[in-house]
């Protein structure tokens, strides 16, 4: 027994289809873009760098040139291995120095991913604006030249900018009454 076929049904060519070709297609797609960003799409944060990569950023040409070596002359893996024994070799207290670096910069992917929307907010804000401030506080001078201080600054002066009013009437008396305040 041969199986039954069904019969296919005859597609209709309809106005709507055809305008997803050609430049009426790619019209519509730039249509759902911008309507994407009109919703509030999020601008992509950078992440949080490591000790070790804030390192690498500040002391890569000191540490090779130390070693002989050419900033375009080396390859990357030679680099790489070099650049690692020197941070495996450097000593405790200057590693702090970098890990409180890395500390301030965690801080500023924090407040930039930070959900300002209204007074319920305001508790969790006051949190992480404390805390970004006592990690400042605590970072050594070398937060300054680095960048990684006006990094932060950057952010919380968007932060300050995404903030609508009623939460920073709702933030002002967290922020005043210490840190145990801001706790929910």
């Amino acid at each position: 027994m041969a199986p039954k076929s069904r019969p296919k049904k005859a597609k209709r060519a309809s106005a709507k289809s055809k305008k997803t070709t050609g430049k009426a297609g790619t019209q519509k797609k730039s249509a759902k873009k911008s309507k994407k960003a009109k919703r509030g799409g999020k601008a992509k944060v950078a992440r949080s760098r490591s000790a070790y990569l804030i390192y690498i950023s500040e002391c890569r040409t000191e540490v090779l040139q130390r070693k002989g070596l050419q900033e375009g002359k080396v390859d990357f893996a030679e680099a790489s291995r070099i650049l690692g024994q020197a941070w495996n070799d450097l000593a405790a207290p200057e590693k702090t120095i970098f890990e409180a670096l890395a500390a301030v910069d965690k801080h500023r992917v924090v407040l930039a991913g930070l959900s300002v929307r209204g007074r319920a907010d305001a508790p969790a804000a006051a949190a992480a604006l404390q805390s970004a401030l006592a990690s400042l506080g605590r970072a050594p001078a070398a937060a300054g030249p680095s960048g990684i201080a006006a990094e932060l600054m950057d952010a919380m002066e968007a932060l300050d900018a995404r903030m609508p009013f009623t939460l920073r009437a709702a933030l002002a008396p967290l922020l005043n009454a210490g840190p145990d305040a801001a706790t929910p």
